[in-house]
């Protein structure tokens, strides 16, 4: 019993010491952040599952009250899980903040498990310490509000640890885990996937021309995570054609406008506003954190003194991915990202301070090695700990550093339901996913409040189905507030109509008379492909790990 108490201590001590982290989040009320529709989401999420859509597409209210595919391309895992807490019985926002505090639990964690692996439990918890507080962390969370960009971060070093365990006797139970990790990287995050991919790809191809070999493992990870997710990024890359979604790489989200000049990286003030288009007086941080840097760079010489060669390779590839995230997020990058046409869909270049992060609190871990003949290792994370979290020139008062909102506001179920909030405020502020023919409406007075525009008896209304019967005094087109997307199909007396296109809804012909009429969201041959893809390989998956369990 001992033994497994304390086989777990360093879990329960990065658990412990995520406390600031999340302790914004145990009050009352909400907080602004950029992208302010995090509760609205959790909500459409929840309100879809209940109307028996899974996995979850299509959203009923947003869209102006047209309804939109948002989980067709979003990022869905997070909001499944906020989800979770709603349909249970939490409120919305009680749900949100459990949403963010379970990513931010991941990551250190995760970080810890990794950083272990490297340099033993101090140096893991020392790594996890710096992952959790990264500023740009508190970025993400408190300014950003980038929910799935931070839970990709939060798995990103259990992907990375499950690489370094491929070459371990027990390689099976690695490659299962890599491969649910990596698909959970693209169901969170479709940008920060696209560049864990690209990265994780360099890696490959370097080893493989290193030892002269495809390492078959690491194809199976991939290929695992690939088909568990395909679900969600088959119909996300093949239908994103048929939305608005380019209209996220121009203007001010254009790349070449956002890059960070070096002293952003050591030192710039502290703010909840925007990344300003060329221009340094930008109203958020871009601070890799001076902490995490000094401390990276000491347990670098001290490995290099040492000469320690064990850990040159892992040190050399962490060095490079700093350097590289780096340069690309400085205008002198600007040439690269011009003939690498994906990468505008990664619209800031700071976003690539997760990976800079990322190779910082590894490599930071491996100061836990200069104070280890000295038995003075958790003396040195206690002095790391506070260092990041509090504002050491406010002591003794305690004053958090960064990991805190602007400012809160009471928020409820009902204003976040309310049709002015979500088929108006909210559908105003993300509208990308469209359908590509869509007219947005101008004004509030132009929202869909309405179903059909017939005199007609709804029987049953939900994000995916609408059932209504209507009488016909002659031939009748009957249109409806639902924004015209593949999949949609119109039945009248059990049989298909075809579904007209409008600049606004859909409509089908229905004869003289009463009749029944039915407009359902179906799978293209795309989608049932990708869910027959992940269901199979989840079924094999779970044999295979059964039998591995057995064995």
């Amino acid at each position: 019993m001992e033994r497994n108490l304390t086989k777990y201590i360093g879990i329960v001590l990065v658990l412990l010491s995520s406390f600031f982290a999340i302790k914004s989040l145990l009050g009352s009320g909400y907080f602004p952040v950029h992208d302010s529709l995090q509760v609205e989401r959790i909500y459409e999420m929840a309100s879809a599952i209940k109307d028996g859509q899974f996995p979850v597409r299509w959203v009923y209210d947003l869209g102006y009250g047209y309804g939109y595919p948002l989980f067709n391309f979003y990022g869905p895992l997070p909001y499944y899980i906020g989800a979770f807490f709603n349909i249970v019985g939490l409120s919305l926002v009680v749900s949100a903040k459990l949403m963010f505090g379970i990513g931010i639990l991941i990551s250190g964690i995760s970080m810890y498990l990794l950083g272990k692996e490297i340099w033993g439990k101090v140096g893991g918890i020392i790594s996890a310490v710096l992952y959790v507080y990264l500023p740009y962390h508190a970025v993400q969370i408190y300014v950003r509000g980038a929910v799935g960009e931070y839970y990709a971060y939060a798995l990103l070093p259990l992907l990375v640890l499950s690489f370094l365990k491929l070459n371990s006797k027990r390689v099976e139970k690695w490659i299962f885990i890599g491969g649910l990790t990596y698909s959970g990287i693209i169901l969170s995050h479709n940008i920060s996937a696209m560049l864990i991919t690209m990265l994780v790809l360099i890696y490959m191809f370097t080893y493989g021309l290193i030892v002269r070999r495809i390492n078959k493992s690491q194809v199976t990870v991939l290929l695992i995570g690939l088909c568990l997710s395909a679900f969600f990024w088959m119909p996300a890359v093949t239908e994103n054609n048929f939305t608005q979604v380019n209209k996220v790489v121009g203007g001010g989200s254009y790349y070449g406008d956002h890059f960070v000049e070096p002293w952003q990286l050591w030192s710039s003030v502290w703010g909840y506003a925007g990344s300003a288009p060329m221009s340094e007086q930008d109203g958020m941080s871009f601070k890799l954190g001076k902490v995490h840097i000094i401390t990276a760079l000491v347990a670098l010489v001290w490995v290099l003194y040492k000469r320690d060669k064990k850990y040159y390779p892992l040190l050399a590839i962490l060095t490079l991915l700093f350097i590289g995230s780096v340069f690309m997020m400085l205008p002198i990058s600007k040439n690269i990202w011009d003939r690498l046409p994906p990468l505008k869909y990664v619209q800031f270049p700071w976003r690539l301070l997760m990976y800079a992060g990322f190779a910082l609190s590894v490599i930071a871990g491996g100061v836990s090695m200069v104070v280890q003949k000295y038995r003075l290792g958790m003396v040195l994370v206690a002095v790391i700990f506070i260092l990041v979290t509090v504002n050491v020139r406010a002591l003794p008062k305690l004053e958090l550093l960064h990991f805190m909102p602007s400012e809160y506001y009471l928020l409820d179920d009902e204003a976040i339901t309310s049709d002015h909030n979500l088929r108006w405020l909210k559908s105003e502020k993300s509208d990308e996913y469209l359908p590509k023919y869509f007219f947005q409406p101008q004004r509030e007075e132009d929202i869909s409040l309405r179903r059909v525009n017939f005199d007609a008896d709804i029987t049953e209304d939900r994000s995916n189905l609408l059932k209504f019967n209507i009488t016909a005094l002659e031939i009748a087109e009957i249109s409806m507030d639902i924004a015209y997307f593949p999949g949609w199909k119109g039945y009248v007396d059990g049989k298909e109509v075809p579904v007209k296109r409008l600049t606004r809804g859909i409509s089908i012909t229905v004869p003289t008379g009463a009749h029944n009429v039915m407009l359902r969201l179906e799978n293209t041959p795309v989608r049932t492909l990708a869910n027959l893809t992940s269901v199979i390989s989840l079924g094999v998956l779970l044999v295979l790990l059964v039998k591995y369990a057995k064995s």
